[in-house]
């Protein structure tokens, strides 16, 4: 935090993003210093560049030079890269420590750092308290926390697992870590991964990081164009191309700034909307799916004023406005026909209004029931 200092010496957390400013403020608060961040950890993060103009990094690099730019040490761990500092003079302090762990306990971690969970968190323990008794300030970032502590019944942990467990739970509680100036982060893409015991400790402050909204998306598109013109490469304008990316992170929309500009692929509507499915529906797992009615309202017959409620909630929902419908007049929507799942139904909706209002026949030929008091 010491670069963002120098910028703001009047509110040093003003420069952080929504989700950092939470943590430092839980920090400063003396009763916590364990942290749970999950959501959006893979996206980039703002940072600062050594030349002192604005960037994009990854997490690691954020907590390292921005959030926790001013500690004495930051360290990090997780279960395939083991132990190690973000600046090499740490990485020399952390090999100090263990020649001296190696001479009282007659291991060789010095040589070869531990990935264990069962020696490394000791190790970690170990140094952390000799550190904090020097009076040094440290920050502690595990990544993928939850191949540590995975949600899962007590007794179906293994023993590997409740021991690291039960450890990270003592450092939520413990004294000593609690008055120093130590932060513990434990990094996780889904909350729900983590074992609950962690993510409903009264000790442990949970932390989301959320997806960028528009104007973060339109600062990204700006530092990633430079001093190129948007209308070189894409059709769309650049406070278009920032709303129309809802819901990506800033990786995603890297990847289409990357192949527009690189390969020469023109942005418009019709490639955003396509690129936006699949990354989506890729997060999703195949669990999701888009569905574009072949029709819109105006293929409807009569029912002016139920259309128009309608018509006001799309339009409400396109440009973000607030909205607020009247319970009452939100007309209902007709009960799956047997034989037809509810989706499909809703479609039908539009396709078969006609029909619907005086009663008919579907496409099966089989009698239809009468339009419902609320569209009528």
């Amino acid at each position: 935090m010491a670069k963002v200092r120098k910028l703001y010496r009047d509110d040093p957390l003003a420069a952080l993003p929504a989700w950092a400013r939470k943590l430092a403020e839980r920090y400063y608060t003396k009763t916590v210093s364990t942290f749970l961040v999950y959501g959006a950890v893979r996206d980039l993060q703002p940072i600062s560049l050594e030349d002192g103009t604005a960037g994009f990094g990854t997490l690691k690099t954020f907590l390292s030079d921005e959030l926790f730019g001013g500690r004495d040490h930051v360290i990090f761990y997780d279960r395939s890269s083991g132990i190690r500092a973000s600046s090499p003079e740490s990485q020399q302090d952390l090999s100090r420590a263990m020649a001296g762990y190696d001479a009282l306990y007659g291991t060789d971690f010095a040589k070869s750092m531990p990935r264990d969970p069962a020696r490394a968190l000791q190790v970690l323990e170990n140094y952390l308290r000799l550190r904090l008794s020097e009076g040094k300030s440290l920050a502690l970032v595990i990544d993928f926390a939850e191949t540590l502590a995975p949600e899962g019944e007590m007794a179906h942990l293994s023993g590997e697992d409740r021991f690291a467990l039960a450890t990270l739970e003592k450092w939520g509680h413990d004294p000593q870590f609690l008055a120093a100036d130590l932060s513990i982060v434990l990094v996780a893409e889904n909350l729900a991964d983590m074992s609950s015991r962690l993510s409903r400790n009264p000790y442990v402050a949970n932390i989301e990081i959320p997806l960028p909204d528009q104007s973060e998306r339109l600062a990204y598109v700006r530092h990633k164009l430079e001093a190129k013109k948007l209308s070189a490469v894409s059709d769309v304008p650049i406070d278009g191309l920032a709303q129309m990316t809802a819901g990506l992170s800033r990786i995603h929309l890297d990847r289409v700034l990357t192949e527009a500009l690189e390969r020469q692929v023109r942005i418009t509507p019709e490639l955003l909307k396509e690129r936006k499915r699949e990354i989506i529906q890729a997060e999703c797992h195949g669990l999701l799916e888009f569905i574009e009615p072949a029709h819109t309202l105006d293929a409807v017959a009569g029912h002016a004023r139920a259309k128009k409620l309608l018509r006001d909630a799309s339009s409400a929902l396109k440009f973000r406005r607030g909205y607020r419908h009247p319970l009452r007049e939100v007309p209902q929507l007709p009960q799956p026909v047997a034989g037809r799942d509810r989706s499909q139904s809703r479609k039908d909706l539009q396709r078969a209004q006609g029909a619907l209002a005086g009663g008919g026949d579907d496409r099966r030929g089989r009698r239809l029931p009468r339009q419902p008091r609320g569209l009528r």
